[in-house]
């Protein structure tokens, strides 16, 4: 167990840093889409704004993940890309190996997010205390 976390650590964190670099450097062929998954990011693409700003959190998030380095603060920056891959698989593109590669980015997280629960505690708190609450 000494060593669980910390490789369940760099194998969340890779696959971000690897994607999430590979916009902006484009060293990773994008594999064929199904039609409906292709139109999404088309539109995402026209967009302009919204693949280099997912990219680039993914990137950094990445590196922190697997440097070891603000690992709260990074999963909670991943959290809606996360949702955003497990949605994505789920309704357009849901071949078998998307889905379970979707699953073991889901796993790795939950077992991060557990790992560091108590980093979280904070965040759930529902009368935080604040500059004006003492």
């Amino acid at each position: 167990m000494k060593y669980a976390i910390p490789i369940a650590r760099v194998l969340l964190g890779l696959p971000f840093l690897i994607f999430g670099i590979n916009y902006f450097l484009m060293f990773l062929k994008a594999p064929d889409q199904p039609q409906s998954a292709q139109a999404f990011l088309d539109a995402l693409t026209r967009a302009e704004f919204m693949h280099p700003i997912r990219s680039a959190v993914e990137a950094i998030s990445g590196g922190l993940l697997v440097l070891g380095l603000f690992v709260p603060l990074a999963l909670v920056m991943l959290a809606p890309i996360l949702v955003h891959v497990i949605g994505y698989h789920l309704y357009l593109d849901s071949a078998p190996e998307s889905l379970a590669f979707s699953a073991v980015l889901t796993a790795l997280s939950c077992v991060q997010a557990w790992a560091h629960r108590l980093n979280f505690k904070c965040l759930l708190n529902g009368r935080p205390r604040g500059p004006e609450r003492n």
